[in-house]
């Protein structure tokens, strides 16, 4: 269409992109939406030029915002400032390079100056009832009971490289580590957000990182296993 009315130069861009357009869904505040942005940004790209999601925050003029904790608001950041998920996975995209060698339905693998990248995600498909009829099954401590499997994606990566030893960074965000619900849900819902409720729970929702050191003869060999609804950047470089 661009193309046909002379507008084929211009930059494509998608705005107010999120998992709905509704003011409150339960779902975005979860990990699923982790693997959900990772898809289409990795299905986008060479398509568009620009991802802009909505919102930053939850305190947000078309939102309706509430000071409830939770309650499913677009922003990647609470309405207190705390980090969902979806705010980790977007940090994780960001660190990622203009390089891009491959991609597919759940990996992309990348490269910033000398450090490769292989950006990992396990997305899960709704199950019929939720996805067709009925979307009231859910509640603010009930989010993880419409998918249709909750397996884990184990994914065997072999890189060639030259010989050295190569330092291994592991970014993770699942429903351990980068989620501000699921930290909320594991410490029992508190409904008041006491001051050192929510220092705790800002302080524990960041991306998980491990590192290790590996020494490669030809192949790199890595085992990797993504739980469901979780996202895995491996960052590779020289040690």
């Amino acid at each position: 269409i661009a193309s046909r009315h002379g507008f084929s130069a211009l930059p494509i861009t998608i705005s107010d992109w999120n998992l709905s357009f509704l003011p409150r869904d339960l779902v975005r505040e979860t990990c699923y939406i982790g693997p959900w942005i990772c898809y289409n940004y990795v299905k986008t790209l060479g398509l568009v030029d620009k991802l802009s999601f909505w919102a930053l925050s939850d305190i947000h003029e078309e939102a309706f915002p509430e000071s409830t904790l939770f309650y499913g608001g677009p922003g990647a950041l609470d309405y207190h400032g705390l980090k969902k998920a979806s705010y980790n996975t977007l940090a994780l995209l960001s660190r990622l390079g203009n390089c891009v060698y491959e991609t597919g339905d759940y990996y992309l693998f990348a490269k910033r100056g000398e450090v490769y990248q292989i950006l990992l995600f396990n997305l899960i498909e709704f199950d019929d009832m939720f996805a067709t009829i009925d979307n009231t099954v859910i509640d603010r401590t009930h989010r993880y009971n419409i998918y249709r499997n909750a397996n884990s994606l184990v994914v065997n990566v072999l890189l060639h490289l030259p010989k050295g030893s190569y330092l291994i960074k592991k970014w993770e965000v699942n429903r351990s580590a980068g989620s501000a619900y699921d930290v909320w849900a594991q410490i029992g819902f508190p409904e008041t957000l006491h001051h050192d409720v929510e220092e705790y729970i800002e302080k524990s929702s960041v991306p998980r990182l491990t590192c290790e050191v590996q020494e490669v003869e030809e192949t790199l060999l890595l085992d990797e296993t993504i739980p469901s609804h979780g996202v895995l950047l491996l960052e590779i470089e020289k040690a």
